[in-house]
């Protein structure tokens, strides 16, 4: 996954938030779905550990920046039957972040 694959689409998403998901998301070899549910993960990991101290507009740009992983990770999706599995395994990474 490269810069211009987030680019390519983004070109409604406002800029500072395509920034934010490039700068997060690893460019290293591996399946783009991945990366992009591990960069939702951690992000969403940071917003509600407590004490983090950072403004009401930091936590928004995360939040958001993590949705758009995750809708990016399922466009990235190549095999439209690997949806549900994808989707379970995202889920479940996603809650046990949170937990």
């Amino acid at each position: 996954m490269t810069s211009h694959w987030i680019a390519a689409r983004a070109a409604d998403v406002p800029p500072a938030l395509v920034e934010r998901v490039q700068g997060l998301v690893p460019t290293a070899d591996g399946a783009p779905v991945d990366r992009l549910i591990d960069t939702a993960t951690s992000l969403l990991r940071t917003t509600v550990e407590p004490g983090e101290g950072e403004g009401a507009r930091a936590v928004a740009l995360d939040l958001l920046a993590a949705d758009a992983c995750v809708t990016w990770a399922f466009e990235a999706i190549t095999d439209p039957a690997a949806l549900p599995a994808v989707a379970d395994a995202a889920m479940q990474r996603i809650t046990d972040a949170l937990a």
